[in-house]
């Protein structure tokens, strides 16, 4: 077996990254199996690190790192034709998908040995692939920037609503949007097309998604028209209740959104400005290892 293992030393908070990459290489050497490491150097660095060199010879490439650096990994080696399995060693803050997949520090080794391989579905933005979430609209960064204690307690939706104390603090988005079963023509504060079942750290416990199902699940919060309304809306979140009279929900395979030009967060990163997106689901693309 030929493993290759990408990590990002900048990954999450932990001060012991190198001693857990000790492990990781003691761990996986253990049968006389081969293993490179590479140390990414900024931004992107694994994606072209991916393109610049043979890595068809790899059995499994390992991402140690946070959801963006497996976000950068994944889109990588979708664009380059790996044909090999991924695995996951999550060192972020948040590791919403290794949640997901039923990894954390503690057994993601196990995991990898055990070799598992699981067929998931991945979304695409335009050209660029995200493993569990395109969000756009007020504040969908700032739960990767803030510290996960002041998070605790209510949902990631509920979180951005509560970070905004008037309606004068909202910019509504107006959109146009298809899916496969509906048409929204509406503003919107807040969107998320994703394909986990926690964003940013906070568990949605109202979205049911199965990651191998052919379908992202979305939800669209409309526009308030008064402080009632906002204080509704958060409260409907804070109980993980989807209702129609505050947000547009449901699952799709497929989705085309006109808008003025919004800022798009793919799984925790810049996904570029955009005034007409075309997002649709790629069933069963991605190969990883994963306890479930």
């Amino acid at each position: 077996m030929k493993y290759l293992l990408i990590y990002n030393p900048v990954s999450g908070r932990s001060n012991n990254r190198i001693n857990k990459i000790g492990k990781c290489v003691f761990e996986l050497g253990k049968e006389g199996d081969v293993i490179t490491v590479y140390q990414t150097a900024g931004k992107g660095d694994g994606a072209r690190y991916m393109w610049d060199n043979d890595i068809d010879k790899y059995d499994v490439v390992i991402v140690c790192g946070g959801d963006g650096t497996l976000h950068e990994i994944v889109d990588g080696a979708i664009k380059c034709g790996y044909k090999g399995n991924l695995g996951y060693i999550p060192f972020g803050s948040t590791n919403d998908y290794a949640r997901a997949l039923g990894i954390n520090s503690t057994n993601a080794i196990k995991v990898i040995l055990e070799g598992n391989v699981n067929k998931l579905d991945l979304g695409i933005l335009n050209s660029e692939h995200f493993n569990y979430v395109a969000a756009f609209g007020c504040f969908t960064d700032i739960t990767y920037t803030t510290p996960q204690v002041m998070k605790n307690g209510i949902g990631y939706l509920a979180y951005l609503l509560e970070s905004v104390k008037a309606l004068k603090d909202i910019k509504p988005i107006h959109i146009k949007c298809k899916t496969d079963n509906d048409e929204i023509d509406d503003d919107i504060i807040v969107g998320l097309v994703t394909n986990a079942l926690s964003v940013g750290g906070m568990r949605i416990k109202a979205i049911r998604a199965k990651l191998d199902d052919g379908k992202l699940e979305y939800v669209f919060i409309k526009y308030p028209n008064n402080l009632i309304d906002l204080q509704n809306t958060l409260l409907a979140l804070v109980n993980n209740k989807l209702t129609d009279r505050y947000m547009y929900y449901g699952h799709s395979s497929s989705f085309i959104i006109d808008s003025d030009e919004i800022d798009w967060n793919l799984d925790g990163e810049n996904g570029g400005k955009s005034t007409h997106a075309e997002i649709s689901v790629l069933p069963r693309t991605l190969s990883i290892l994963s306890s479930r």
